[in-house]
């Protein structure tokens, strides 16, 4: 209970710092920020939220979300409760548990001495999920880690998203598929050339 406390504590005093009308930046005080984490401004970072990574400016970020180690670009639009699950089990092996694979010891105990399954899942760049310029998250979205999520992309509420995002996609469903571009491939090449968002 005294560390539960203290943790509350914590992440209300981490909030208040990364807090800063000056540059616009509004974090609620329940919100959790890590250490390190870049926030450009201006944003918004709703109630009970966990962030790390990267925050581009004039983004804002919904309530109940979970975006460990993530980069988000500039004028992105996120939910509520939208998640990064960046954490895998092999289904090859014949047991799923991590105390087989894992030297971490997720369950308190391991029985191996080294790692023999990458049981966190992340881009190239080191992200669990990268968010492009411009991007619309609806609301309770799921999102698989090591995704990318193109520049003017759209995921509709719900969705599973599994598969990486080609830029200016409207996606939905579970798992989720394409539904259709927003723009003609034309029209899509000329705002990825023009990368308005670095104004």
């Amino acid at each position: 209970m005294f560390d539960t406390l203290l943790r509350n504590i914590y992440y209300r005093l981490n909030a208040l710092r990364y807090h800063c009308p000056s540059k616009r930046i509004y974090v609620n005080n329940t919100a959790k920020i890590k250490k390190n984490t870049y926030i450009e401004g201006p944003n918004k970072i709703g109630a009970n939220s966990y962030i790390s990574g990267t925050i581009g400016g004039y983004s804002y970020i919904g309530e109940n979300c979970k975006l460990g180690k993530v980069s988000i670009g500039r004028f992105c639009s996120i939910s509520p409760n939208v998640k990064v699950i960046a954490g895998d089990h092999p289904v090859e092996f014949v047991s799923t548990s991590p105390v087989f694979f894992s030297k971490a010891g997720q369950c308190g105990v391991t029985f191996t001495s080294r790692n023999s399954f990458a049981d966190i899942r992340a881009t190239q760049n080191g992200y669990s999920c990268e968010i492009g310029n411009d991007v619309w998250i609806g609301e309770n979205v799921l999102i698989k880690g090591g995704v990318k999520i193109g520049d003017g992309a759209i995921i509709a509420m719900g969705a599973v998203v599994t598969k990486d995002v080609d830029p200016y996609t409207i996606c939905g469903g579970v798992p989720a598929r394409v539904i259709r571009k927003r723009f003609d491939d034309a029209i899509c090449k000329e705002l990825l050339i023009s990368k308005w968002w670095e104004i």
